[in-house]
């Protein structure tokens, strides 16, 4: 039962990440030939200089230092560096390209081989143990090579809800609701419609004119290749009453919605920040890249003027120190606020018992941590029909022939396939008052409300306040018919992957006091610990297995083979007792109650803490809502200091973070180019405002 149990969290932790990062089997050879290409050089691009060419010159100034070259670090440089400011990133990792383990929309997932932590690709983190979750330790996905997230994700480029991006505003962010952030949506990527076999075969529906028209650097089209199994999942679906949605990206996220690729239909590869951003950068003088290196700190002078960075080569202790001229700007993700704690921005006692010297009390920094997490149903498919995405890592021939199909016409499985999100409303799941008489019932009951949050909140008037602000939202979310409360992607895979997109559940992150320079940081995600979301999970795995009885997924016969259902366990024993004993045993079928708890237990021994959308923990919301930085992006009680990432996110929207990333990013570059003159003077920037310190 133990290796049974082992296997099955096994299961769980390849197929999230599978899902969301689709990681990548690699023999030590094709490792070596992905060092060997990881930087720049190996495609020669004007200008631009990169890594060892930026560190030997030690006394260089630059307008714009920007920490991070993932996802939003690239578009901030790009769009920075076209005006003609200077502009050094600095990332930890390298760039990787050309690889088809990177620009391959679809590669087999071996958890044996390692791939899940190739430290080129991958952070090898795991939070602190999880209480709910049988104190097991979670993965936490973070991506450790330029582009970031964009790298390594599943290229789904899926939008949240107008109610999802309208709740920013309304925690005191102006101008950062749906109809603010649409035209950087619009902007970031250029849209390619599906094919008319598509459309007419397969019901893949878009509405060009609500969500798209721009012509950005990041291309979104939709995959050719449609598993058999994904009609019978839809027709399932709407049997039980779930509609399709003709566009999920034009602010009603709801139903289930043809999602789009970060693909470029014209070569079939991944579009990421670094074909659409970083390219374009390093044909600028003005730009240059440092990779390989970690910043620790941001340097601040007596009046909390940010003025360059401390930073340091990968494993190499000796650090040194890179100046600005104008703005400090972190992209760092999980990491921006492990920096500022450092730079003795923080919760003075998180910073003290660190060893820190404390400039700025600043609570909010590292706290509001928000994922999306999962579990998930194991079917078997016995039809004949039903041939799935397995079949590429379980049949050599069949894999061979796809690979040949893909290398001569780019087409096939291995080009990426169509992929519908089922995006469910809480009444899709349960009556809503279920959701909400409980939701209520804890805001009535504040000693309930601190049960469930870090104990931060207790000792922090400013988070109470600030996360009361977000439970109002959050209930008229879970009243609304427009939110979608969990995501069921649908492929035709066998495997049901459940995603809880509005988690109550607040987690932190923060330095290690033992090891607060290098140390990898303290990830609490306080998955599930707050009843409602372990119920609204463990009802929607009861809901998936109506779903599987329906007529139209007959024709797959889908038979669950895991977690198994408690009648299902029941029966099975009663069989071996019945053949030991040499007489049939009379049988009765367990209680629904016995199954709800029989999926709660499967819930808690193997649901994983994040699916790679860590955010929230730099939240732009007011201060005395326990906010790190204002409406435009700059740190409380510091000048010259703004983060431009997902950790400013103060709500997770119900969707993957990567169209939202962008246009935060592309947003952000345009908030900050408007605090500074390009004619070489220099605007003051403005600070944010006054905190404690």
């Amino acid at each position: 039962m133990r290796r049974l149990a082992f296997r099955s969290i096994l299961f769980l932790a390849c197929a999230v990440a599978a899902w969301i990062f689709l990681f990548r089997s690699t023999s030590s050879s094709q490792i070596n030939s992905r060092r060997k290409s990881s930087r720049l050089q190996a495609r020669p691009r004007p200008s631009g200089p990169i890594g060892s060419e930026v560190e030997r010159n030690e006394t260089k100034v630059y307008d714009f230092i920007i920490v991070g070259g993932g996802q939003s670090g690239l578009v901030v440089a790009n769009r920075m560096s076209e005006t003609g400011h200077t502009v050094l990133v600095i990332e930890y990792g390298e760039v990787v390209r050309d690889d088809p383990l990177i620009s391959r929309p679809w590669q087999p997932f071996n958890s044996s081989a390692g791939a899940l932590y190739d430290p080129k690709l991958m952070y090898n983190y795991t939070s602190v143990p999880q209480n709910v979750l049988n104190n097991r330790r979670t993965n936490v996905y973070a991506a450790a090579t330029a582009g970031g997230g964009s790298t390594v994700d599943s290229m789904m480029l899926s939008r949240g809800s107008r109610e999802d991006y309208d709740a920013w505003e309304a925690l005191g962010n102006p101008g950062w609701g749906w109809d603010g952030l649409l035209p950087y949506f619009r902007r970031s990527v250029t849209f390619t419609p599906p094919g008319e076999r598509l459309q007419e075969q397969h019901d893949v529906t878009f509405n060009e004119a609500a969500a798209y028209g721009g012509s950005g650097p990041i291309h979104v089209s939709f995959p050719g290749w449609v598993w058999p199994g994904l009609m019978p999942q839809m027709q399932g679906w709407h049997e039980m009453g779930i509609q399709k949605s003709k566009e999920g990206a034009g602010g009603d996220a709801h139903g289930m919605i043809s999602v789009p690729r970060a693909q470029d239909p014209r070569t079939q590869t991944r579009s990421y920040s670094v074909t659409g951003h970083l390219d374009a950068a390093m044909s600028r003088p003005n730009f240059e890249m440092l990779t390989g290196h970690r910043v620790r700190s941001v340097l601040l002078d007596e009046s909390n003027t940010a003025y360059g960075v401390v930073v340091k080569r990968r494993n190499i202790t000796e650090s040194r120190t890179i100046t600005a001229r104008k703005e400090v700007i972190l992209a760092a993700g999980l990491h921006s606020s492990l920096i500022l704690q450092r730079s003795g921005i923080g919760r003075t006692e998180t910073l003290l018992r660190a060893d820190v010297k404390p400039r700025i009390d600043l609570p909010g920094v590292g706290m509001n941590l928000q994922d999306h997490p999962a579990a998930g149903i194991a079917f078997d498919f016995q039809s004949d029909l039903a041939y799935t995405p397995t079949n590429l890592t379980t049949n050599a021939t069949f894999a061979a022939e796809m690979q040949a199909l893909f290398d001569r016409t780019r087409a096939g499985p291995y080009a990426g396939a169509h992929t519908v999100a089922s995006m469910f409303t809480a009444a899709d799941i349960a009556p809503p008052s279920f959701f909400t008489d409980q939701l209520q019932w804890q805001s009535a009951h504040l000693e309930a409300t601190l049960a469930f949050l870090p104990r931060e909140y207790s000792l922090s008037p400013e988070l109470l306040t600030g996360f009361f602000k977000q439970r109002e939202l959050l209930l008229k979310a879970l009243s609304s018919d427009k939110s979608a409360q969990l995501e069921l992607p649908l492929t035709g895979d066998s495997y049901a992957l459940h995603i809880l997109q509005k988690p109550l559940a607040r987690g932190s992150v923060s330095i290690d006091p033992w090891d607060p320079l290098d140390g990898p940081p303290l990830v609490d995600f306080q998955t599930l610990v707050n009843p409602i979301d372990l119920e609204m999970m463990m009802l929607a795995l009861k809901r998936t297995r109506v779903w599987a009885g329906t007529g139209a997924m007959s024709v797959l016969t889908p038979v669950e083979r895991w977690p198994m259902t408690a009648a299902q366990a029941a029966l099975e024993e009663n069989e071996r007792e019945s053949a030991a004993l040499g007489f049939r045993r009379p049988f009765t079928p367990p209680s629904e109650g016995v199954e709800d708890e029989r999926l709660r237990i499967h819930i808690r021994s193997n649901a994983e803490s994040s699916t790679g959308h860590v955010s929230g923990t730099c939240a732009m919301m007011p201060q005395e809502l326990g906010g790190v930085v204002d409406n435009e992006l700059r740190v409380y009680g510091t000048t010259g200091l703004s983060v431009v990432d997902a950790s400013i996110i103060p709500l997770i929207p119900s969707a993957g973070l990567g169209a939202t990333v962008y246009a935060v990013a592309e947003k952000a570059a345009d908030i900050i180019k408007a605090r500074h003159v390009v004619d070489g003077t220099q605007m003051v920037a403005k600070p944010g405002l006054k905190a404690r310190g």
